[in-house]
């Protein structure tokens, strides 16, 4: 398995690279749905020039090679010594904004799924646009209100077309729950699997390569003569460019 090993950690900052040669640590949660997936990135020996720059920005990707492999806002930055040595932990997430966004809508009756995902995205001030909408976009016959959390406000308009959503890094993305004939599969070969499947129920747990695993992705892997299809529920990366892990766990929802 070393051609998985390429422990190359890259973080920008508002497209700022900083943190060249420390040694840095991700761990980075994905998952269907708007509720916040709060990431951490332990950066060790950060100097003060980029702790000051860190904490100025908005914004952070953390890449290996040219594959993005976490982004999100900030939402704190903190350092501390461990031992003699000097810690910067960077917490952040996708969407932050828009988690703790309100909205009070009330919108005419005819309007499409997608447009009431736009109106309800406007109406948040969250500087998040929806990037692709797969689910059934349905007409609303009655007008609709809306009030509250935005990102609740989203999840159950996502619901209600029969679908789910999630941040991408080009925006909110809806998915439907049920695959069509259209839909592709991404087939993961056998000697990828850096550990045998485990199942659990109507779920399945995968130990694959780093690399970004959206939610709502379609994935088959085959295993010991068993094949399974399913729908990326959530996924785990952790990354360390020195020692430690280096995999992604990625949760499947099986498709019968």
């Amino acid at each position: 398995m070393e051609k998985f090993l390429t422990r190359d950690l890259r973080l920008l900052a508002d497209g700022v690279e900083i943190a060249q040669g420390c040694r840095m640590s991700l761990l980075s949660r994905s998952h269907l749905g708007l509720h916040p997936a709060l990431r951490l990135l332990s950066i060790f020996q950060l100097s003060d020039a980029s702790v000051a720059l860190l904490s100025a920005a908005q914004h952070v990707e953390v890449y290996s090679g040219e594959s993005l492999l976490s982004f999100g806002e900030i939402i704190d930055v903190y350092t501390r010594s461990l031992s003699g040595q000097r810690i910067t932990s960077l917490t952040f997430s996708p969407g932050f904004s828009l988690w703790q966004a309100s909205v009070s809508l009330s919108l005419r009756a005819g309007m499409k799924a997608s447009d009431t995902f736009r109106a309800l995205l406007a109406a948040s001030g969250a500087s998040v646009s929806l990037a692709s909408f797969g689910a059934e976009d349905v007409v609303f016959s009655r007008p609709q209100a809306f009030f509250g959390r935005a990102f609740q406000s989203l999840d159950a308009l996502a619901e209600a077309c029969g679908g789910d959503a999630f941040l991408s890094s080009a925006g909110i993305c809806v998915v439907s729950r049920v695959p069509t004939a259209t839909n592709a599969w991404e087939v993961i070969p056998p000697q990828d699997l850096l550990a045998s499947p485990q199942p659990a129920g109507e779920r399945l747990i995968l130990t694959l390569p780093l690399r970004d695993w959206s939610p709502g992705n379609l994935l088959q892997v085959s295993f010991q003569g068993q094949t399974w299809q399913g729908r990326v529920q959530s996924s785990l990366l952790q990354a360390d460019n020195a020692s430690g892990p280096w995999k992604a766990e990625v949760e499947l929802s099986l498709v019968h």
